[in-house]
């Protein structure tokens, strides 16, 4: 048995708190707490108010008052949870505090240590309003009506101030107390409270609380939209594992596709190879190996790096018209370097004859077919069905190869991996990264490489390969993911924005079932015109309460487990007929309902690490006419976060 004092001053007042260092205490583990001129002292004679912690305690507490100033006083229930949370989670749940007890001297804590000498004494000092008080544990608190409503678990019994926990019953309830307990902290801001309550991104902090869930990527909804749009096939690769493989309209597995543009990226990496081997540099001038255009004024500045970006100035020719590698050479320029973004074959094919003299310098026997398959096709394992005018030692560099789905999808991989497939060095990924890197002419586009628009509905980390017939082979590396299109479709038809929005979608999905309050169900669910999107923001919705209740939103990490048990776990044990916690208890908010409505808004940091998480809420109302505890609750609610 865990007991200790209560000191009060009216109907608020002080609260001391005891708990063991282990995150379960075990029934033999005992320890009592007494109040004396002393301080608060435990029989092992270690101080509780200890003076290292009162000051950090302190410190969290003015972190927080700023915090609120900086939101215009609409984030004071956040300002006093979130430092609190942290703080407890480490001392009680980690057990990294050497204190076995902790003293907590009302709601300001700010005097200093040698002035906190006695309970009674700080009782009297902190002449805090009725009702305000931290309890960071379930302990006895005789509040004012309203307050002790929204702390009703932490209400276990009062025996002349005294107070005790019984260590040699745990349940699940133990760890609701534990969050429960937080309430009056997220009370004390309800009058303040504006129903429609706006946050500074607080999932930066999620880390700090728990680990995220596991992402979820929905691979089925994405092939569908894929294989709607004359689709052949759809293969994700995720952390190296084909994890979705989909053939439609007639395609099979062992058909070979062509690539179209999409070889051009093969090209940029064997650009980067090539510069790997010392054979050339990024900003190399071209023309010191095609002497011919040493007399042009604009081709003689041309770079390799400027070149295959398609910024070099020179005409990109007809999509599908191919030349020959010197017969590129001779294409005419449209600008100056850097000025024209043109699109088409001619660079690449150009790059194809200036590759080959710089292979007869070093070896002349081998072409840029031999070059292309020792050093990046056979290192990768990719058998090639066919690739145009390869047998004559000039592949077509811009739009030649054919393969099979899975084949190509292992080049995506290597470069998801930053050059690295299996236990192979393919490209430094120095080298690598160049190809990734875009130019004032053309934001979205690198060195035979697309890159993600700086536009809604795109991961930001994004690179992909295309090609006509709308192939592609989008690149997510900070996700883990390579995802392989083959198809006919006209650009019209397909839409990338649309493919990545049905495989990270962001959208709100009821769960779990509600308890009749007085008026019937709560209803908590999503705003439709504010879809759960990195960089934007998420907005939950709640009606059907009584018309000023106040309560709290509960934003939890998890769905199945909460502090070690499964979920749901019934609330009927405290007077909750029906009522259910569908959620893990991460960060409460403190609401005041208006018109029998609240809403809670929260700012999405714009990170891709955050697409495919899912976080979830459910809400506790007060209402008195409800059941004995007066409190009941939604359902739950998963926010998946998404393009």
């Amino acid at each position: 048995m865990i007991s200790g004092s209560l000191c009060q001053r009216g109907r608020a007042g002080l609260s001391q708190i005891a708990f063991p260092s282990s995150p379960i205490p075990n029934a033999g583990d005992q320890e009592t707490w007494l109040s004396g001129k002393e301080g608060l002292i435990s029989e092992s004679g270690v101080s509780a108010l200890e003076c290292g912690f009162h000051r950090e305690w302190r410190g969290f507490r003015r972190a927080g008052r700023m915090i609120l100033d900086s939101t215009g006083g609409e984030g004071t229930a956040l300002a006093s949870v979130f430092p609190l949370i942290f703080r407890l989670f480490q001392v009680f749940l980690w057990g990294d505090c050497p204190l076995r007890g902790l003293g907590l001297m009302g709601p300001d804590l700010g005097e200093p240590c040698d002035q906190i000498q006695e309970p009674e004494d700080a009782c009297r000092r902190n002449q805090q309003p009725q009702g305000e008080a931290l309890v960071p544990l379930g302990i006895d608190l005789d509040l004012s009506p309203a307050h002790a409503a929204l702390a009703p678990f932490a209400r276990m019994g009062s025996w002349k101030n005294r107070y005790s926990l019984d260590t040699r019953r745990m349940s699940p309830m133990w760890f609701i107390f534990q969050s429960q307990a937080f309430l009056p902290i997220l009370s004390l801001g309800v009058p303040k409270m504006k129903p429609s309550t706006k946050f500074f991104p607080l999932l930066w902090f999620f880390p700090l609380l728990s680990p995220l869930p596991a992402q979820t990527f929905d691979y089925a909804a994405a092939g569908a939209y894929s294989a709607s749009k004359n689709g052949h096939s759809f293969l994700v690769m995720r952390n190296g594992k084909i994890v979705y493989e989909k053939y439609s309209n007639k395609f099979t597995s062992s058909m070979a596709h062509r690539l179209a543009s999409g070889t051009k990226s093969f090209t940029g990496v064997l650009l980067a190879i090539a510069v790997d081997d010392g054979l050339l540099g990024f900003d190399e001038k071209v023309s010191a190996t095609i002497t011919e255009w040493k007399t042009d004024k604009r081709k003689s500045q041309i770079t390799y790096r400027q070149l295959v970006g398609l910024v070099s100035g020179l005409y990109g020719g007809r999509t599908g018209t191919i030349k020959s590698y010197a017969a590129s050479i001779k294409a005419p320029t449209i600008a100056d370097p850097l000025k024209v973004f043109s699109y088409g074959p001619n660079p690449f094919q150009c790059f194809g004859e200036a590759l080959k003299r710089k292979l007869q310098k070093k070896n002349p026997k081998e072409t840029v077919t031999q070059y292309l398959l020792r050093k990046l096709i056979q290192p990768l394992g990719i058998k090639v069905t066919y690739w145009r005018n390869a047998s004559t030692g000039e592949p077509n560099l811009p739009s030649g190869a054919y393969l099979q789905a899975r084949e190509w999808i292992k080049f995506g991989e290597m470069v998801r991996l930053g050059g690295v497939y299996g236990t192979k060095r393919i490209v430094s990924s120095k080298n690598l990264g160049e190809l990734f890197k875009p130019t004032k002419v053309k934001p979205n586009y690198g060195v035979g490489w697309w890159l993600s628009p700086k536009t809604t509905g795109w991961p930001k980390d994004l690179v992909f390969a295309g090609g006509a017939g709308t192939q592609r082979l989008y690149v997510l590396p900070k996700l883990g993911l390579v995802v392989q299109r083959f198809a006919e479709s006209s650009q019209k038809q397909f839409s990338d924005p649309a493919l990545l929005q049905a495989l990270i979608p962001s959208r709100y999905q009821a769960f779990g079932s509600a308890c009749r309050g007085s008026l019937g169900l709560p209803v908590l669910g999503g705003d439709p015109n504010s879809l759960p999107r990195v960089g934007g923001r998420m907005r939950i919705l709640l009606s059907n309460l009584p018309s000023r209740a106040p309560g709290l939103f509960y934003m939890g990490l998890s769905k199945t487990k909460y502090g070690g048990f499964p979920l749901p776990i019934s609330l009927a044990p405290l007077g909750m007929k029906g009522c259910n916690l569908w959620v893990s208890i991460d960060l409460p908010f403190a609401f005041r309902a208006q018109s029998g409505r609240a809403s809670l808004e929260i700012p999405i940091p714009n990170q891709d690490l955050l697409l495919g998480q899912s976080t979830f809420f459910q809400a506790l109302i007060v209402d008195p006419k409800a059941n004995p505890a007066n409190l009941v609750m939604s359902g739950g609610l998963e926010v998946r976060l998404g393009l």
